[in-house]
């Protein structure tokens, strides 16, 4: 997975950073690919990779442009929270978020 990470980086967004390790979450099945948790040699490695994931839509790779992600580590709580706060439910009174500001 090291490689494969490597030559992603480096092919679509042209960085080489320090790829500390990769490791594979959750169970395998046969129908979703595991996400991937990837470390890097430094905090700035990583901000770097970050502010560049965004090019991946425009990869010239159907595959990379639609399936390909890349996100900070979260943990579930970081997770719940994103997901309440971009939930498509938006309260009529301007707030936004899983819950109404009024209820």
């Amino acid at each position: 997975d090291k490689e494969i990470v490597a030559g992603l980086l480096s092919d679509e967004l042209g960085l080489r950073p320090v790829i500390g390790g990769c490791k594979r979450l959750g169970v395998p099945t046969d129908h979703r690919t595991r996400k991937l948790l990837v470390t890097f040699g430094t905090a700035d490695q990583a901000a770097q990779v970050l502010a560049s994931a965004k090019h991946l839509r425009q990869s010239h790779n159907e595959d990379i442009r639609n399936a390909v992600y890349i996100n900070a580590d979260q943990t579930r709580a970081e997770v719940m929270a994103a997901y309440e706060q971009s939930c498509c439910c938006i309260c009529p009174h301007g707030s936004t978020g899983a819950k109404c500001c009024r209820g």
